[in-house]
């Protein structure tokens, strides 16, 4: 792995070794930077946008030349907005030219905004339909406040979006201080050099960008209830916020953590809240990061005469860990699936980048397979309580966030 400088451009590299490769280039602006309301959805409208033509070819173009290449998408979160092309690695001039076309001169016509808008409030109509989607966008948006909204915006928001907000976002937070190019794959590093040193971005990447601007809300653990139609509940548990970890052990803690909690068949609360007690079909643990903090958050889907059973068990196994950590072969099982998941991912050049290169700006740290292996196989029963004092200190500091169909909370309209 290698970081280097190159015309001002960051650029985060991998020689694999493999003939499939991956060029990224990696935005940091997303849905937080959306500071007015009316901006709701803007860094995921400009996304589409970035593949609906360019000065020097049409969305026809981008498309067909993508999937000659490979295999071309992106996504946008709170905090990123990323581009990847797939290729072969004989393409890699290729791949990269095209990417930084759409990224550096798009073209924004009129008929295809009016048309995009269609497709996207047809994904947000899907999106709404998703239990799961709309529990974990609508309960973290309540967490962390209004700056951590839906990464698509509101209904309304995308209705009335216009083509000089996409602009105004992209002019002030796609700048060149702010994005990285990552390459994974069998290329020369000398064929890295040669094509960055002729990337030169356009005047406007090159200003300075819009200061990061964070509302901060107080953390409120009152229980709160929000509506969907479907006839399961799901209840989230999410602890405290804690500051991104810059210590490698304590991020591995925290995964270590995360997986013995509730992450496969082999963690407490599958084995205890549905094979022993039979309460739900899905439970899970994960983390969510909003700028440079992170929260653990445990949700089940089930039936509603379960919720509060449910609820009272997930705060014991909670207690517990705090407690006691985890026992001796709980302990060995999640390490060693945390390293298998972690080696998993990085065994082709697009899971590198993306579990490598995608997470370098929150973390601020790259690590070899070896290095992460050695960190993981030595932490001890010790660091899990100390995980788990860290983001759920007490009952008391959990904050206790329910889907349900139940009439009281029905609003107007659910969106």
């Amino acid at each position: 792995m290698e970081r280097m400088t190159i015309n001002g451009n960051e650029i985060l590299y991998h020689d694999n070794g493999q003939e499939m490769c991956t060029f990224r280039v990696i935005a940091r602006a997303g849905a937080s930077d959306e500071h007015d309301p009316a901006d709701y959805g803007c860094a995921h409208f400009l996304e589409h946008i970035f593949f609906k033509g360019s000065e020097s070819k049409t969305w026809h173009q981008i498309t067909e030349l993508g999937a000659r290449l490979g295999d071309q998408n992106a996504y946008t979160t709170n905090e990123r907005t990323c581009f990847h092309q797939s290729f072969v690695s004989e393409d890699f001039e290729a791949a990269g030219e095209l990417v930084c076309d759409m990224l550096f001169h798009p073209m924004f016509h009129e008929d295809e905004f009016e048309r995009e808008r269609g497709v996207i409030l047809e994904e947000y109509q899907s999106y709404l339909d998703d239990p799961l989607w709309f529990f974990s966008e609508t309960a973290m948006w309540h967490y962390w406040g209004e700056r951590s909204h839906r990464v698509l915006g509101r209904r309304q928001s995308v209705e009335n979006m216009t083509q000089d907000r996409l602009q105004s976002f992209r002019d002030r937070h796609y700048k060149q201080s702010r994005m990285a190019f990552a390459v994974v794959g069998g290329i020369g590093r000398s064929r890295i050099v040669d094509f960055f040193s002729k990337i030169h971005p356009t005047d406007n990447f090159l200003q300075e960008p819009e200061a990061y601007s964070r509302d901060d809300k107080e953390l409120q653990t009152a229980p709160f209830s929000f509506y969907h139609p479907g006839e399961q509940a799901i209840i989230g548990l999410v602890g405290t916020r804690v500051p991104m970890e810059t210590d490698t052990r304590d991020l591995a803690a925290r995964k270590i953590l995360i997986n013995g909690l509730g992450q496969g068949m082999h963690s407490m609360l599958f084995q205890r809240i549905r094979e022993e007690l039979g309460f739900c079909y899905r439970i899970r643990a994960c983390d969510d990061e909003y700028r440079d903090r992170t929260a653990v958050i445990v949700y089940c889907q089930l039936d509603k005469k379960n919720v509060e059973k449910a609820h009272e068990e997930i705060l014991n196994i909670f207690d517990k860990v705090r407690t006691d950590g985890f026992g001796d072969e709980l302990l060995l099982t999640a390490k060693k699936n945390r390293y298998f998941n972690e080696a998993d991912a990085r065994k082709t050049s697009d899971g590198f980048g993306e579990e490598v290169f995608d997470q370098y700006d929150l973390t601020g740290t790259m690590q070899t397979l070896e290095y992460e292996r050695e960190v993981i196989f030595s932490l001890t029963n010790d660091d899990i309580k100390m995980a788990a004092e860290r983001f759920f200190p007490a009952s008391d500091d959990v904050s206790f966030i329910k889907m349900t169909n139940e009439e009281e909370h029905k609003p107007e309209e659910y969106m």
